[in-house]
């Protein structure tokens, strides 16, 4: 991957609509990374550890009914925001490796895409508040509604194999995203690395979460370190985008000097 960005390979300043884009993924990680900090402070606190997660579908219904936002948290709603709200950071990352790594950044703009529709299109949470909202107290209606439950249970419930492809193609493109930034001189090598730890710590554990749902300590131990990485590394991408959408590239003897992340 080549050292250096050329002037031949990308512009010094960006034009308006570029700051501004710079500025929106910028804000998309800030966004992201405070979604994160919520869910990680909710399973915390008494009464929304993950001990709450239902475990039949009569009490999934309950829980729907009784603490519906409780409800929609076990079916990984922040996640699903996490996801659509995360989105312009990875394309604005993309955007800026487009030139020096243009293979990284397009697989990594596309996997981030798909990852965020499979989120969407794989998510129980707003259905199955839907179904417990028109569900019968009792009789062969409440039997039928457990039956839907369980349904969208196998689709989308966390730790499914039904959500495991939308785990998996995000994961790819944080990876991917983090790859890409090796090649160009906007962002360190460290950022990059770290952002390539993280993400490679998180998919090994959803992996193993998925297919061994009791999957041993060492496993939450690593997905733990996993998720300070990328906590910290969505805080710095932050930063270095909004850098870089004001002055973060100038041009200097025919090269692009950046400010270091």
């Amino acid at each position: 991957m080549p050292p250096h960005d050329t002037l031949a390979a990308d512009r010094s300043i960006p034009e308006a609509a570029e700051r501004r884009w710079l500025r929106v993924g910028a804000a998309s990680a800030l966004a992201a990374l405070a979604l994160i900090l919520l869910d990680l402070v909710l399973v915390n606190v008494p009464g929304w550890g993950t001990d709450t997660v239902p475990s039949t579908a009569a009490a999934w219904l309950d829980q729907l009914t009784d603490r519906p936002l409780l409800g929609l948290r076990n079916l990984d709603l922040i996640n699903l925001f996490v996801a659509v709200v995360g989105l312009p950071m990875y394309l604005a990352v993309a955007w800026v490796c487009r030139r020096t790594t243009p293979f990284a950044a397009a697989f990594a703009a596309l996997t981030g895409v798909l990852g965020t529709a499979l989120f969407v299109v794989s998510n129980a949470a707003l259905p199955m508040l839907q179904l417990s909202r028109q569900a019968p107290a009792s009789g062969a209606g409440r039997l039928g509604a457990e039956g839907a439950v369980q349904a969208l249970l196998a689709r989308g419930a966390h730790g499914s194999f039904g959500v495991y492809p939308a785990f998996l193609v995000s994961g790819i493109g944080s990876l991917v995203t983090a790859v890409a930034m090796l090649g160009t001189i906007a962002f360190s090598r460290r950022l990059a690395w770290v952002g390539i730890v993280g993400s490679g710590l998180l998919l090994g554990y959803v992996t193993a979460v998925t297919l061994n749902p009791d999957a041993s300590g060492l496993v939450m131990v690593l997905a733990m370190i996993g998720g300070l990485l990328m906590l910290g590394w969505n805080a710095l991408v932050a930063r270095r985008l909004y850098a870089l959408s004001g002055r973060g590239l100038v041009a200097a003897s025919g090269a692009l000097t950046a400010v270091p992340s």
